[in-house]
């Protein structure tokens, strides 16, 4: 049992310096999506104001020449242009970027204080309670 817990918490030390957080820009981003979905790039900068700096996945000592570099998924606040709501955007691979080199995006509620309001959400699913749920 010691054994299994050892291997257990030498793996998840592992997986957190291989891929620790870094910042990086949209600038930085915008051509890595484009070189195989530029489409993708109009359809976010047509939809919202993208802060000027994210966050990524950095790749740690063990990647070599590729150390420090930042890989999807990448976040980046933003607010929709026609509402002004603001949000967090997700890019990551798609399914098939294997072979078709496609990302997609999806965006949740930027959460500013320590409590949600679910009832006051600007988008998803919500319940038909009327009564609005708060999250701690």
């Amino acid at each position: 049992m010691k054994t299994y817990l050892t291997l257990v918490l030498a793996t998840l030390f592992f997986v957190q310096v291989a891929f620790a957080g870094g910042s990086i820009s949209w600038d930085d981003v915008k051509p890595r999506l484009a070189k195989s979905d530029p489409e993708l790039v109009k359809i976010i900068e047509r939809s919202f104001v993208v802060n000027k700096v994210g966050g990524g996945v950095r790749l740690g000592p063990q990647f070599g020449e590729r150390q420090g570099e930042r890989i999807a998924p990448y976040e980046f606040g933003a607010a929709h242009r026609k509402t002004k709501a603001k949000c967090v955007l997700v890019i990551e691979e798609s399914e098939d970027h294997e072979f078709t080199g496609r990302f997609k995006f999806t965006q949740k509620p930027e959460m500013k204080t320590s409590k949600l309001n679910i009832a006051a959400l600007p988008t998803g699913n919500r319940s038909t309670n009327s009564t609005p749920t708060t999250v701690p």
